[in-house]
């Protein structure tokens, strides 16, 4: 994904859904989403939305690791810690987004340290200093995608920020039914273009060595399995 440059990712705003926060316009860059996430109105909520294969997942985690890395280099402690879950692990009936998200960071990041003898998973909830970025809406069975959107709603309030991820058709299916995350730009991610493509597995493929002398080389047999050992090669595989 970022070997040896990071995959490049374009998207334009939703043709299909109505964004109900900040428009963005069409863009590439995980940094530049990384930029304009923190400036969103009135609520620092994304949903990218893409069809299969098309980089939505890629754009996601990009924006993730341009996020950390904000704030690890630039100082930009406004940004929160984001966090990438999948709904798939989620029960919404039984627990609120919140013990969700508190649970999984407990789990997942048991070696936190603690603050007054306590796991700081709590804490960093309840004072959104975590942003969860959720992918998979698209892979729960249908009932449970507009349960999972209303928990959402219910666990975010009035103030609390998320990315969310999904394939198009699915969300605009519950759009046209109603259920959306309120408050949130949508955005649909761009498939690669076949020069970019070409581009990056260019890149990808190793330096051939120097062919060794022509004498070195007479009565040898074909080496039939180098292509196996080339990173394009082992892609395509």
């Amino acid at each position: 994904m970022a070997d040896p440059e990071p995959l490049p990712v374009r998207w334009t705003p939703s043709r299909r859904v109505a964004s109900a926060g900040e428009y963005v316009p069409v863009g590439s860059g995980a940094d530049t989403i990384a930029g304009t996430l923190p400036r969103l109105q009135p609520r620092r909520r994304l949903v990218v939305l893409g069809n299969a294969g098309s980089g939505k997942t890629v754009l996601s985690v990009l924006l993730t690791l341009e996020l950390l890395a904000r704030r690890l280099t630039q100082g930009e402690d406004d940004v929160p810690i984001p966090l990438v879950l999948s709904l798939e692990s989620s029960d919404t009936r039984r627990q609120p987004l919140t013990e969700w998200l508190v649970d999984r960071l407990r789990q997942d990041h048991a070696g936190l340290p603690p603050v007054d003898s306590v796991h700081p998973a709590r804490r960093l909830v309840t004072e959104r200093r975590v942003l969860p970025v959720l992918d998979g809406l698209d892979e729960l069975p249908g009932h449970r995608r507009a349960e999972a959107l209303d928990a959402l709603d219910a666990g975010l309030g009035s103030q609390g920020d998320v990315v969310l991820v999904s394939r198009t058709a699915e969300y605009a299916r519950l759009d046209q039914e109603g259920k959306r995350l309120r408050h949130a730009t949508v955005i649909e991610s761009l498939p690669l273009r076949p020069d970019e493509v070409a581009e990056y597995l260019r890149q990808a493929q190793p330096r051939a060595p120097a062919p060794p002398p022509r004498r070195a080389r007479l009565g040898q047999p074909p080496r039939l399995m180098e292509p196996c050992t080339s990173r394009v090669w082992m892609t395509v595989l």
